[in-house]
């Protein structure tokens, strides 16, 4: 099965969710190569330059090859030359030439919707044409609708378990707490940020020893404990130093996979991630958003969680080896792939 995938280049989850599903989908069989829009408006809105792009493409594989288009024309060009039997866009700014191409060729289009926009609004005639349509969560599958919802598949982000692992343990139990805010988040998202920084800084002006920092972007959080990371292509030396992470969605999951303890925190706060979350087919969304259930921050609430651990330590290391175990059994790559492979296979020509 010949699959190429339509993405874009940009510091974001969506492509290390791209990344890790190309990297994984040779393991069944299928022969994947990406392609990446690069129009100059696809540019101006990603910010980055052209080494920056380059640095980028070589998380794919060796194995899996990229190329970059400007027109709907070049991938239609691309397409024809690959074989390709089946058209996989990851990207609203890749529906419209993925789709195209799709028609032009009578090859099926899958689509995957990453995060919350009304996307039966917004693309309507990508989904209308769509053979499928993939989203990473129920999140984004609510914006689904009626009239697109047969062509549903709700797939949830998968981590490369072999990539992001833990270091090896701490040796002592006294040493600072060490602990992040990880991700990248809109205004409503990173409303909890603030939260955060306040319990951090009762807590230390309490003399306890707590290292705390911000890995990312917080859309207009304010903050004034915390230490300022900013973005990091890899963020794995952060997360394998670090004891607890507070976050949502796919950045939990990666710091979960790494050996933190992860906390639940976004719009809302859930509180500590428990296995007992995703145990006998129950999704709880890593969402963090209020309208999910979950309740806005308390800053003495944060800190409650934070002191408990802090003062036991050998919990603490549980909690840890429970956060990668929970990693290992629901938030595995490889589970992501496989429901992959079998959307592309009822499609595929």
């Amino acid at each position: 099965m010949r699959i190429l995938i339509t993405t874009i280049m940009a510091r974001s989850g969506v492509l290390t969710h791209v990344c890790d599903l190309a990297n994984h989908l040779r393991s069944f069989g299928v022969q994947v190569s990406v392609a990446v829009i690069k129009r100059e408006k696809v540019l101006r809105s990603v910010r980055l330059t052209e080494q920056e792009m380059s640095f980028l493409s070589a998380k794919f594989s060796p194995e899996v090859p990229v190329f970059f288009y400007t027109h709907t024309c070049d991938l239609l060009e691309l397409c024809h030359s690959l074989g390709v039997q089946l058209l996989h866009a990851h990207s609203p700014l890749t529906f419209p030439t993925s789709l195209a191409v799709a028609r032009s060729l009578s090859i099926p289009l899958v689509v995957t919707l990453h995060g919350e926009l009304n996307w039966s609004r917004l693309y309507n005639e990508a989904l209308s044409n769509a053979a499928a349509i993939i989203a990473v969560g129920p999140e984004a599958a609510r914006f689904v609708s009626g009239e697109h919802r047969h062509k549903l598949n709700v797939i949830f982000n998968g981590i490369d378990l072999e990539r992001f692992c833990p270091a090896k343990p701490d040796a002592t139990v006294d040493s600072p707490l060490r602990l992040i805010w990880f991700g990248r988040a809109n205004v409503p998202a990173s409303y909890g940020v603030n939260f955060l920084d306040r319990a951090v800084g009762e807590l230390i002006s309490r003399g306890l020893a707590v290292e705390a920092g911000l890995l990312g972007y917080a859309t207009k959080a304010e903050t004034h404990i915390l230490k300022k990371y900013g973005w990091a292509d890899d963020p794995r030396p952060y997360l394998q130093q670090t004891q607890l992470v507070f976050g949502r969605g796919r950045a939990l999951r990666e710091a979960m996979a790494c050996g933190c303890a992860g906390f639940l925190l976004g719009e809302g706060y859930g509180g500590r991630v428990s296995p007992d979350w995703f145990a006998d087919g129950k999704h709880t969304p890593l969402s963090a958003s209020v309208k999910h259930g979950f309740q806005l921050p308390d800053h003495k609430a944060i800190a409650f969680d934070i002191l408990h651990l802090y003062q036991n330590r050998e919990l603490l290391s549980r909690l840890r080896l429970e956060a990668r175990s929970t990693a290992v059994r629901f938030f595995g790559v490889h589970s992501m792939a496989e429901a992959t492979v079998s959307v592309y296979r009822r499609h595929a020509i």
